[in-house]
């Protein structure tokens, strides 16, 4: 009975503080440096904070994959709601990567989804390569001599086309750069034969008629690049984007979640961030702490399959 009347008043406690909170700024980890989710993740906020009537401030936290920021906010912060982290995909794989002091499940609260990035297969304009297919029937003649470029390895570039050439019984020669405009670079010059990537990242070159989609690894056809086919139409068992969320540390109540969630939403339903997010070629993904906590725990053992199936699992 005292462990019943104890619960019922934390959970008083915690709605009656839910209902003052903010009272102060709070602070918003973004683990990467300035560009489209950097911009994202901005104007989300710089909406979000009139709703709960205090600034949002923006820090700029890059490093390990991404997950510098979240690591250093799950360690450091309270469960009060002041301290706050975008969280990449990358953290859902990269433990299994790396030896870290930190679990993605265990440590972390998930509050509110933010974007989704659609990925894609593409080539040069130039390329004999007309379609996907070509690709494969390419590859499957010339084992492992296709080349394919990624912003890095561990990226969620690289799992995803080391899980699509598994399912297709093709070996590729991974080439990875340091980055979007390198990768650019390296497919525009035909230093690759092939680049995996955001389609956001390398729409700019499909509109100067410099690159062109083979595939996309979303549910169904997206409506800015309705042309192309998705890997489930020809033939491969994947759907995969890219999606990145806002979460806090463990412990976070309930009703601080639930209530920055439904700022964050409103933030992407403002007619000035569709706008944006039109531009950069992002979706808008507005799940809360439910739905994103039970995406995160999908996506540990997804990834988990990714990074075995690349053999980059830590030793």
């Amino acid at each position: 009975m005292l462990r019943v009347l104890l619960a019922i008043a934390c959970l008083a406690a915690g709605a009656a503080s839910a209902q003052s909170w903010p009272t102060r700024p709070i602070t918003l980890y973004v683990p990467f440096v300035p560009g489209p989710t950097d911009t994202a993740a901005r104007k989300v906020a710089e909406v979000a904070a009139r709703h709960l009537g205090q600034p949002i401030i923006i820090e700029n936290k890059p490093g390990a994959g991404g997950t510098l920021g979240p690591a250093l906010m799950a360690r450091t912060a309270r469960p009060d709601g002041y301290l706050l982290s975008v969280i990449p995909s990358s953290l859902f794989r990269y433990h299994f990567m790396q030896k870290v002091d930190w679990d993605p499940i265990r440590d972390f609260t998930y509050i509110a989804g933010l974007t989704e990035d659609d990925m894609s297969i593409q080539v040069a304009v130039d390329s004999p390569f007309k379609s996907f297919k070509d690709v494969v029937a390419w590859a499957r003649a010339n084992p492992g001599k296709l080349t394919y470029g990624t912003p890095g390895l561990g990226t969620s570039m690289h799992l995803l086309t080391e899980t699509a050439a598994g399912q297709l019984g093709i070996q590729l020669v991974h080439v990875p750069y340091k980055g979007a405009s390198e990768l650019v670079r390296a497919l525009i010059t035909g230093e690759t034969m092939i680049t995996a990537d955001t389609a956001g990242s390398i729409q700019p070159q499909i509109a100067a008629g410099k690159a062109r989609y083979l595939v996309q690894f979303s549910a169904k056809r997206i409506p800015w690049m309705p042309e192309v086919p998705t890997a489930r139409e020809l033939g491969l068992d994947f759907v995969y984007t890219v999606a990145v969320g806002i979460g806090g540390p463990r412990d976070l109540p309930a009703p601080i979640a639930n209530r920055f969630a439904e700022a964050v939403k409103k933030g992407l339903e403002d007619p000035e961030t569709v706008k944006l997010l039109d531009t950069l070629k992002k979706d808008p993904w507005p799940v809360g702490p439910a739905e994103y906590t039970a995406f995160a725990k999908k996506s540990v053992e997804l990834e988990r399959k990714m990074v075995e199936r690349s053999g980059l699992m830590a030793k």
